[in-house]
């Protein structure tokens, strides 16, 4: 689930606790920072780019990513936007489950990011 629909869950008394990826601002909530890790660009070693692709090979690049609203979404956002590509003009395969963003990544759909210990 998202971390808004996490969170949603535990202000309902639905769950006790939440393990989410990022910060929480809302003061309702008590938290705190028990791991951190890296996303890594990934591909499949058959999808057709190089391992030092340029921005404007990743610009062309179909991107598998989480469903708005999810964290990890948001920070793979973050990393792109860094490096200079606009989200808005990318092609963005969304996916709402961890395992099927990684097989679709695997199966060689498009390059995404991934936490490295995920």
């Amino acid at each position: 689930m998202t971390t808004k629909e996490a969170l949603d869950s535990v202000e309902k008394g639905e769950c006790d606790i939440a393990l989410i990826e990022g910060k929480v601002s809302d003061p309702v909530f008590t938290y705190a920072v028990f791991a951190q890790d890296e996303m890594l660009p990934v591909a499949a070693s058959t999808y057709p780019l190089i391992q030092n692709a340029t921005l404007a090979e990743l610009a062309e690049a179909t991107w598998v990513m989480r469903e708005e609203g999810c964290m990890m979404r948001q920070h793979a956002e973050s990393f792109i936007q860094s490096i200079g590509l606009p989200i808005e003009r990318l092609h963005i395969l969304s996916t709402n489950n961890n395992h099927l963003l990684k097989q679709s990544i695997k199966n060689g759909l498009g390059v995404g990011l991934l936490p490295r210990f995920h």
